[in-house]
């Protein structure tokens, strides 16, 4: 995991829901995979432990983590969890992107044909 930054104009404890569900979504974890103890996640990220018990109790919540007494938390072993997860994160960049667009006055298929030329154009190497 990178070293986490936080957004002070956003609850922490969300923040760390959101950087777990992207871990999960990249494949980071997998399913079944044991996730760090609420210590060692507070030292981590730099926070107090209630912040992290918290974000971890909510992505319970959302049977995104399992908890197995006395052996800490685990994902899922729900192999759609992960393809959930991912597809949520997509969409999201999805709509982020064509609201960007949108924006700056493109209809669909000027966001299309940009699209596309930045695609070719990454492919092609011509940019980093």
């Amino acid at each position: 995991m990178n070293k986490w930054i936080f957004d002070p104009d956003k609850p922490i404890f969300r923040q760390i829901c959101e950087k777990f569900r992207d871990e999960i979504a990249r494949g980071n974890f997998p399913p079944g995979a044991k996730v760090p103890s609420v210590r060692d996640l507070a030292v981590f990220a730099g926070v107090n432990p209630n912040t992290v018990q918290r974000a971890l109790s909510d992505l319970e919540d959302e049977g995104i983590l399992v908890s197995r007494r006395g052996d800490g938390r685990y994902v899922a072993d729900d192999a759609t969890v992960r393809d959930k997860l991912l597809a949520a994160r997509i969409r999201s960049a999805c709509d982020d992107f064509i609201g960007a667009m949108r924006v700056l006055g493109l209809d669909d298929r000027e966001i299309e044909r940009s699209l596309g030329e930045a695609l070719r154009e990454k492919s092609d190497g011509k940019e980093g």
